[in-house]
Formats: C-alpha cells, structure tokens, sequence
C-alpha cells in the first residue's frame, strides 16, 4: 500500500489510508506544525497561505487554502484529543476569515501507526451527522483533494528522510 491511497466510504463515514516511508514522529510533525502544513496541504491550485495551530485539547487549527484566481478556501479544526505521534481527534469543518463555522462538519480521527521499519499508516476516518452531508463533502472532491495532498506530504517526507 506503500504510494497508495485507500478510500472507503461508510455509512456517514469516509476514510482515507495510506503508507509513507517515514516514522511516525515526522508524519505526526507533518500534521501538527503549520511551517509543515503550509508546505503540504491542499490540492496542488489551492496552497495553504494561512494557517495557524493552537495544538491541545480545545485547540483550534485555522487555515486558508488560496485557490488560482485569488478565491479562498478557509478550514477549521477544534482539537478534542491529542496522543503524540499517535493520534490526533478533531471536529473539522469549513469556516470563514472570522472562525466562523460553516456546514458541513465532521469528526475526524487521525491515526499514525509503525509498520515495517521507517514506514508509517496514516489513517484519515470522517464521521459526519448523516449520508447527505458526507455526500456533499464527496461531490466537492474531498478524495481528489485528500489524495493530492498525500503525494504532496510524501514529497515533503521524502525530502527530510
């Protein structure tokens, strides 16, 4: 699975894994540190430009994605639990400048497991309220996304081991 992306969808669930050649300390870096973020996340037109992380229980990571024509793309994480290098639990949600929550939100789950030496499995797992609301997360292209920004942490991985 190493280089490649899995997705499952599940009733109002979406989980996205994959294998990177890295420990889990640098993947979980990778995940927790906004210089790291904004080198990584997003698809490849809508880079990070903004992002700030308050990294504990009640926490927020705030960032914005600026697409190709200047239009942009704001997130929000509150953090409800932190295991380092092991886990991080989040309710993850569109939102403005401002922090202001936009539907349709989602708790995530993020794991980060050792497997073969120097390899980590990152999983991904969504739960929103309904089918309905994980069906609109779909149709805006939360799997294209979600993958692009993979191979963008592999490259960023690949360049500090």
């Amino acid at each position: 699975m190493v280089n490649k992306m899995s997705v499952e969808v599940g009733d109002k669930s979406l989980t996205f894994a994959r294998v990177f050649q890295a420990p889990k300390e640098l993947v979980f870096s990778a995940y927790t540190d906004a210089d790291a973020i904004k080198q990584w996340f997003g698809p490849e037109t809508y880079p990070v430009t903004f992002c700030e992380i308050d990294l504990r229980p009640g926490g927020q990571w705030h960032y914005c994605m600026t697409g190709p024509n200047g239009e942009e793309a704001w997130g929000i994480a509150t953090y409800t639990e932190i295991e380092p290098s092991t886990r991080l639990a989040y309710r993850d949600a569109f939102s403005d400048a401002d922090r202001t929550v936009i539907p349709p939100e989602g708790n995530v789950t993020v794991t980060f497991e050792d497997r073969e030496p120097g390899q980590t499995l990152l999983t991904a797992h969504t739960v929103y309220p309904s089918n309905d609301e994980r069906d609109q997360v779909v149709a805006m292209g939360v799997e294209e996304g979600i993958g692009q920004s993979f191979a963008n942490l592999d490259r960023w991985l690949e360049a500090r081991r």
